[in-house]
């Protein structure tokens, strides 16, 4: 747990041990004129253990992670599961002895039920249409397995409806760029940003994907508090600056 603890202190300048509210966690390539996309993952993503240190952390310090259906279906080995020691720390520190909940927006009726995150979560929320919530109800609901219907089953919609209705002031946002992109249109909907840079200057075919934002876009809207560097990655943690948006509905 100190171990953990001092790892924190040093890529971030901070323990972190505060309520994030709405955090988004990803891994970037810097491309031409400060675009963003983001690393697919595959055989041909640059590995850093320090980026997967900063996956695990943003987990450990949320009420609730958010991901997506089109996740589960390209990473099919995803997982919520923290570390043994990230589990210590997020008791610890952040004074959350259950795990995450973990939370799968999707649009579509294909869930797999067998999927791994899906078996061994503590506890899943699927929100999905209003239309499609009696399929998937039918296909994967299980004592652990939670499906909601949702008029607007959009990211902002299910960030809104799990911090009013169900209390899950934190959370962090794992999803691909057309979901996460919405959430820097005005008004802003992100409270902190832990942001994983490749700073190669190539990048094999197929790896880099849309980008969620740009560097002006982030600059206008967040303040970059810390930076740490390792070769060949960046590790930038940014936070929304006062009065960018409204603020953060849920409780802190």
């Amino acid at each position: 747990m100190q171990v953990v603890a001092a790892r924190i202190l040093e890529i971030f300048g901070d323990p972190l041990c505060q309520p994030p509210g709405i955090l988004h966690v990803t891994s970037v390539w810097r491309g031409q004129g400060g675009a963003l996309p983001t690393l697919r993952i595959g055989p041909d993503t640059p590995k850093s253990e320090t980026d997967r240190f900063v996956l695990g952390l943003a987990r450990a310090r949320c009420d609730a992670i958010v991901t997506t259906g089109r996740i589960l279906r390209d990473e099919p080995g995803v997982r919520h599961r923290l570390p043994d020691a990230l589990a210590d720390w997020r008791a610890r520190y952040r004074g959350l002895a259950a795990a995450p909940v973990s939370v799968v927006l999707t649009g579509r009726l294909d869930l797999d039920p067998s999927h791994p995150l899906l078996q061994e979560a503590a506890r899943v929320l699927v929100v999905t249409t209003a239309t499609r919530a009696p399929a998937l109800q039918a296909r994967v609901a299980n004592d652990r397995i939670e499906v909601v219907g949702r008029a607007d089953a959009s990211l902002r919609d299910t960030l809104d409806f799990l911090q009013r209705e169900r209390g899950l002031a934190s959370i962090c946002v794992e999803a691909g760029p057309s979901s996460t992109r919405s959430l820097y249109a005005d008004p802003l909907r992100v409270d902190e940003l832990m942001l994983s840079v490749f700073e190669g200057e190539r990048m094999a075919p197929g790896v880099a994907g849309n980008a969620f934002a740009d560097d002006k876009l982030l600059a206008r809207q967040l303040d970059r508090v810390h930076t740490w560097r390792e070769a060949g990655w960046t590790f930038e943690r940014l936070l929304r600056r006062r009065g960018a948006g409204t603020v953060t509905t849920g409780r802190r």
